[in-house]
């Protein structure tokens, strides 16, 4: 079935902030004397702050959740507001590609919308995105969920059959394949092992190849 709609993850597909992310957590939690791991975080990717506050206070139930994400929040708003958004290869160059031939857009993100917002912004892609899910939206499900995906194809009019989703993460992936839809994963922090076939479609190297997908003809 034809491609209509392409569905995109933000963190870690478009943009190289998931690293950025994970060291600005890793210092919010160290302002309360908490010393959080990297492994922590590898977990809980592509997941709302919800899924991921549950899974940091089981580890660390002490932790004030309310001053981290406030400490966190802030850190990120002041990483990229001073240094910009890191930007991905081939993601500029993707959504331009998409526009032009008529594929309707939407991004499915984790975070909170403020953030969300404020990225889009800077790294100039908020034309490209009428629809935006967002992590804090209410009454959502975090993903590995299909909820996101699924309010996403529903705000643009889309079949689920014929939106593909474009992810990094297996939280992520496991989302789009729970939806109903064509997937592809692009790694960025997490690799693709064999446990990841049963939820993607294709493995590509970077963003560049996406077009190749959606050609006539193509196996997906």
């Amino acid at each position: 079935m034809n491609i209509s709609t392409v569905l995109f993850d933000m963190d870690g597909l478009l943009l190289d902030t998931e690293s950025v992310g994970i060291k600005v957590s890793i210092h919010a939690a160290a302002l309360q004397g908490i010393a959080m791991s990297e492994a922590l975080h590898y977990d809980t990717l592509g997941t709302s702050y919800e899924e991921t506050a549950a899974r940091f206070l089981s580890v660390h139930p002490q932790m004030d959740m309310a001053r981290y994400r406030e400490d966190y929040v802030r850190g990120l708003r002041d990483w990229v507001l001073n240094k910009g958004v890191p930007v991905l290869p081939h993601a500029g160059e993707l959504l331009r590609w998409l526009k032009a031939r008529g594929y309707a857009m939407g991004l499915c993100s984790g975070s909170d919308r403020e953030l969300i917002e404020l990225y889009l912004r800077l790294a100039d892609f908020a034309q490209y995105f009428p629809v935006i899910v967002a992590g804090d939206d209410p009454g959502l499900n975090s993903k590995p969920a299909p909820d996101m995906y699924l309010k996403g194809a529903q705000l643009l009019g889309a079949q689920p059959g014929r939106c593909l989703v474009l992810e990094d993460s297996p939280n992520g992936l496991r989302a789009g394949r729970a939806a109903g839809m064509r997937t592809a994963m692009v790694p960025d922090m997490i690799p693709y092992t064999s446990e990841l076939a049963p939820y993607c479609d294709a493995v590509l190297d970077d963003l560049s190849a996406v077009p190749g997908l959606l050609e006539p003809g193509a196996c997906l």
